[in-house]
This record gives C-alpha cells, structure tokens and sequence, in this order.
C-alpha cells in the first residue's frame, strides 16, 4: 500500500513512483494485475489521532504486507501502526531508527545533487529562475540498502534496477496513475469502479 501526508505534488509523485514500480515488478514476475493490489490514502489532517494509527493497523490485518510512506506525520503513523500490527514499511525518513517495522528507507543525496547544481552553474547549462529534477538517474535520491530488510531483493538486484532507470530503460512517469487518462482506455487500463483502477500487471485501491 501507500500512504501519504497532505496530498500535494511531491507526495502523490512520491506514491506514483511506488506503484508504477510495483507494476514494473509485476510485470517481471508476470503476475495477472488481480494478484497485486495497491491500496492508497493520504491523511485528512497533519493532526496524528489513535484511529489514523488503527487504520493502519487494519491495513495489515486485512493482508497488506508493506505500506511505503511519505509526508509530514504520515511516517510516524504508520510506523506505530506497523508496530502494532508486526507489519512492514518503507519509509522517505532517512532518520526513522532502524527497527523490526522498517523495511527500508528513501532519502536524497544532498551532497550530489548540489554537486551537480553548482556544475551545472558554472557550465552555464541553467540559469537563473529555472529548475532541474534530479533523481535517480543522476545518484541524487537511493534507497538505503545497508539498513533493509529485504527477504530476496539485495544490493545485486537494486543495482541492477538503477542501471536499467539510467540507460532508459526502465522510465518512471510523473504522471499520477491513480487517475486515468484517455490513453489509457486504449492501452486496455481501465476503471473498475468509483475507487478502483487497474492499470497492466496491477490493481490500485483508493482507501475511504
């Protein structure tokens, strides 16, 4: 599942990321998109309640085996959730300590990213009042492997992913794909039902 904070840009980029890794994943292993099901939400309010906990709690409880998360309060919501429940999560909070709920954590390599912002400077490639996404591609955002606790997914297999998103071809779309477009209806994606949408090897839930 994802769950995220205030539903801005940067958080539903964030979930899209996921699920359209997800599929990717999906894809690979050949799964039928009924056998992989992502639910989503994102909170109504920054206020962390008792029942924001238990909803994650119930997101276990009905078989969801890892949430990944991001946004301001979201983090330490599903981590108490996921302790509760003995569930998993990966999370964008480099800083969560390192537990038996956290199954890896996203974080951004500062020190690159405004390495290349400064070259980029100095080579006159951006001027001012612009701006540059880096990511992947460029070794500016990773997963931290050191501290996960992948079952089968290592440093060989993770290596391997970001060599495929930096020769192009693995592409990963800024595009929110919890909500269809018309090309999708002719890529046969397609709307189940007010909240479920399937996309080509997955399913994806929107949580009330």
């Amino acid at each position: 599942g994802f769950y995220g904070g205030s539903k801005d840009e940067d958080t539903v980029r964030y979930g899209s990321g996921f699920i359209q890794g997800a599929n990717q994943a999906a894809g690979e292993l050949k799964l039928k998109k009924d056998e992989v099901v992502i639910q989503y939400k994102y909170m109504t309010s920054n206020a962390i309640s008792p029942a924001q906990v238990s909803g994650i709690v119930s997101w276990f409880q009905e078989g969801c085996q890892v949430i990944a998360v991001a946004g301001g309060g979201a983090e330490l919501v599903a981590e108490q959730g996921a302790v509760r429940a003995n569930g998993k999560i990966i999370t964008d909070d480099m800083n969560a300590a390192a537990g038996a709920s956290i199954m890896a954590a996203a974080g951004i390599n500062y020190t690159n990213a405004a390495r290349q912002a400064l070259t980029m400077i100095d080579a006159g490639s951006i001027s001012g009042g612009e701006s540059s996404e880096l990511g992947v591609a460029e070794n500016c955002i990773y997963l931290n492997m050191e501290g996960s606790t992948f079952n089968t997914f290592g440093q060989a297999d993770y290596d391997d992913v970001l060599a495929r998103i930096e020769n192009g071809e693995i592409t990963v779309t800024s595009q929110d794909v919890t909500k269809l477009t018309p090309e999708d209806s002719e890529s046969g994606n397609k709307k189940k039902t007010e909240n479920t949408v399937q996309i080509n090897n997955v399913t994806i839930e929107e949580r009330p």
